[in-house]
């Protein structure tokens, strides 16, 4: 819940109107919500290192273990931002599993840099590029149809 800002309330030094800080941050991003946000996204970024780990270059070519990732992270979302919702979830549930996890999770500087460094040739790196867009794009809506399909049933 969002605190209403108080003219002229506030700190020596502090601007009027503006929100309290602390330490250094605004009180609008409370300790307790950038800690599950922080966990979260440990726990996203040491299952995407797992999955390639499993998924070696042996098995699967990095392009499509990060491909794999992102489209999974993508469902994920689609599906957990309307679960959250219908769900009254805690204030510090979405922030943990959408910020911290999948978006620990779901890497879109690895995409970057693997289009760059391992693409061989602009046709395969713009293929690369149109699959992870689509891909993503389709895998949001189709999480949310899911949890709505899902959320009717008894």
């Amino acid at each position: 819940m969002r605190r209403p800002i108080v003219p002229g309330a506030g700190a020596k030094g502090q601007i009027r109107g503006q929100r309290p800080r602390v330490s250094g941050v605004t009180s609008r991003f409370p300790p307790r919500i950038l800690a599950v946000i922080a966990l979260g996204g440990v726990l996203g970024s040491l299952a995407r290192f797992a999955i390639a780990q499993a998924f070696g270059a042996d098995r699967l070519p990095i392009l499509a273990a990060t491909l794999m990732v992102n489209v999974v992270g993508a469902f994920a979302i689609g599906f957990a931002f309307p679960y959250l919702q219908s769900r009254n979830a805690s204030a510090l549930l979405q922030p943990f599993l959408i910020t911290g996890v999948l978006g620990g999770f779901t890497t879109f500087s690895a995409f970057a840099a693997e289009v760059v460094v391992t693409s061989d040739g602009a046709l395969t790196m713009l293929g690369y590029i149109a699959i992870t867009l689509i891909a993503g794009l389709l895998a949001v809506p189709l999480g949310v149809r899911v949890f709505q399909v899902t959320a009717r049933k008894p």
